[in-house]
């Protein structure tokens, strides 16, 4: 079991060029990746989320990637642009004619002055990294990823532990549940003994008129299906905490249908115990929840 949340961090150094990856992670209904790389680093984006997916499942993971240096000679292009240069002497032409009519000398463009000009000369820098760059990268990330990776089993190992508590805990109450089930259809049985006393009856037409009653009240209110089912769901979600598998979605699942049937039990239940149960089952289902929304 692992948790959504983790951290992960690798700094490494070659040869004066030094990589920092970080990877850190929230929790999230599935997994969504948001890359920060340098702009030359691109390039390996789909690369670097093929390994995080092999790892990761769901969850909201940032991953930040800084470059300090460079692994080699980085190739520098310089490119003149002769339209540019016309244009610029155009413009030059125009002015000298301007200013002839008013008086003014322009002295001819130099060299040195036509390739200060904007936009005249333009120099490229290569942002395609070597293969020694890439593999320095994925490295550095893997390193990163175990670390990150490390840290989420950490978390799901606690979290694991904590939701093993509650639902031992919501298991007792379930039990308390039976037992006040019991006491619940003894109180019915002697309130519609009493009621029927108070409206005239008969011993001989009481017994079979209360065993109609009985059967129909009992029908209406007994909770022994809602506690079964409360028992089998339980016990999936013991099963799913033992597993290697990513089941942060189903316990989920479980979690809202052991609300439901606890919401059941409290609109059935007519003894004020029953009812206290139904309460405190709701806050540890609560508690499950919390828990269970951390796990991937």
């Amino acid at each position: 079991m692992k948790s959504m949340t983790g951290f992960g961090m690798a700094d490494k150094k070659m040869q004066g060029y030094e990589l920092q990856v970080i990877l850190k992670s929230v929790n999230g209904r599935f997994l969504e990746t948001r890359f920060h790389l340098p702009k030359e680093l691109s390039v390996y984006e789909a690369d670097l989320k093929k390994s995080l997916e092999a790892c990761v499942a769901r969850g909201t993971v940032d991953i930040y990637i800084n470059r300090r240096g460079q692994m080699g000679e980085r190739k520098v292009e310089i490119k003149v642009r002769p339209d540019i240069v016309k244009k610029w002497l155009k413009t030059h032409d125009q002015l000298k004619k301007v200013g002839e009519k008013e008086g003014v000398q322009f002295s001819a463009l130099s060299a040195s002055e036509v390739m200060n000009l904007p936009h005249v000369i333009e120099s490229f820098e290569s942002t395609n990294p070597s293969p020694a760059e890439k593999s320095f990268l994925m490295k550095t990330f893997k390193t990163a990823l175990s670390q990150f990776d490390k840290a989420r089993i950490r978390e799901g190992h606690h979290l694991r532990g904590e939701l093993t508590q509650l639902f031992k805990d919501l298991s007792n109450l379930v039990e308390k549940m039976r037992e006040k089930r019991e006491k619940a259809n003894g109180l019915l049985q002697d309130k519609l003994i009493v009621k029927f006393k108070a409206l005239g009856f008969h011993q001989e037409s009481l017994e079979q008129r209360l065993s109609q009653e009985i059967l129909f009240h009992v029908d209406k209110s007994d909770i022994t299906e809602e506690l079964s089912r409360l028992g089998e769901h339980i016990r999936s979600c013991q099963q799913l905490l033992k597993a290697g598998q990513p089941e942060g979605k189903r316990l989920e699942f479980y979690n809202q249908e052991l609300l439901r049937e606890v919401n059941t039990v409290g609109s059935k239940s007519q003894l004020s115990e029953l009812t206290a149960l139904v309460v405190e089952s709701k806050t540890v289902i609560e508690k499950i929840r919390e828990q269970v929304q951390n796990i991937e």
